[in-house]
């Protein structure tokens, strides 16, 4: 859990989902309850689902719910992970020329690379997700942004870029990228 400080202050709770079970899993939700230091009533719930919408067994993905940050809160508890069983994944993608690190120059931890569909099907919108960790793999970090491809081709090699703008993030020791086509 960190805080985000912007215009406002954006309270986020990121972490991993994992599919422990033997079937693959999809239509994911993941919801939080914030309470305050010494109640049992929640003050106010976090819903939302992860970024990737299925996960096969033993895969996981990361989550990132986030609000903006209540005036008193103190901590936070998952209630039952939401999904259905079915629907294993079907995406096959690579990717390539990863370059990663913190700028000092502008504050932040860049990620860029390149994406190639090796499978196929074509996919009209493809995504790629970054977890991040610090030295202790614990999940620090968690966006998607878009591929961008020159031209009409979904098997060309498309181009990635995602900033993580926050001080917090110079801890940034190993990270992990998925990649999802709809």
């Amino acid at each position: 859990m960190y805080i985000e400080k912007s215009e406002i202050e954006i309270l986020h709770i990121v972490g991993e989902i994992a599919n422990n079970s033997p079937d693959p899993i999809h239509n994911l939700s993941i919801t939080a309850l914030l309470y305050p230091a010494n109640g049992t009533t929640a003050i106010t719930t976090i819903h939302a689902s992860p970024f990737i919408s299925a996960l096969a067994p033993g895969e996981k993905t990361c989550f990132n719910l986030y609000l903006e940050k209540p005036r008193t809160y103190a901590r936070y508890e998952f209630a039952k992970l939401s999904y259905e069983v079915g629907a294993e994944p079907t995406s096959t993608f690579e990717t390539r020329q990863v370059t990663a690190g913190w700028d000092e120059d502008n504050d932040w931890y860049m990620l860029r690379g390149q994406v190639q569909n090796t499978g196929e099907t074509p996919f009209a919108d493809v995504r790629v997700i970054a977890t991040l960790y610090d030295s202790n793999n614990k999940v620090i970090g968690c966006d998607q942004t878009f591929v961008l491809y020159e031209g009409e081709n979904p098997f060309s090699a498309g181009t990635f870029s995602l900033y993580f703008m926050d001080k917090l993030y110079d801890q940034v020791d190993a990270y992990r990228l998925q990649v999802v086509g709809q």
